[in-house]
């Protein structure tokens, strides 16, 4: 729909498509009013994603599991270990420089590296790659 043919009594609707996995042919548009209070634009959106997994669990389908939390200040860490690694220091050396004075060891240079080979190999906002090519990309990382 060009935004020049909208009819005025759709203004101010949010449309969602919703294609059914469980049966492809099938789908349906659910509008949410936008002129509601937040409450209730956030229970519409809300009884529209318990409808849908509602019916994915009908069709023997699975939500996927979180990732996890992604700490980016902690990913940069795990990255500059990786980078210095590469240069040949020693995990003792890398924790030398990045932690002087701390109670940080050569073993969490260790950690660090293995947590940054993964993050390279999977970043995570790609999702999870499937488990064939995660074991490709840890052999190239290796």
């Amino acid at each position: 729909m060009e935004p020049r043919n909208v009819p005025v009594q759709a203004s101010g609707l949010v449309f969602l498509d919703c294609f059914h996995e469980g049966d492809p042919k099938k789908w349906e548009r659910s509008a949410i009013n936008m002129r509601l209070s937040k409450s209730a634009i956030m229970d519409a959106f809300e009884g529209l994603v318990d409808l849908w997994i509602k019916e994915r669990n009908q069709f023997g389908l699975k939500q996927l599991k979180p990732i996890g939390r992604i700490r980016l200040d902690k990913y940069l860490v795990y990255l500059k270990v990786y980078d210095l690694k590469a240069t040949g220091k020693t995990y003792r050396e890398i924790a030398e420089e990045l932690w002087p004075n701390s109670s940080r060891t050569e073993l969490d240079a260790k950690r660090y590296h293995a947590k940054a080979q993964r993050i390279i190999a999977n970043p995570p906002l790609f999702g999870k790659a499937p488990r064939s090519q995660q074991n490709v990309s840890e052999k190239v990382a290796k």
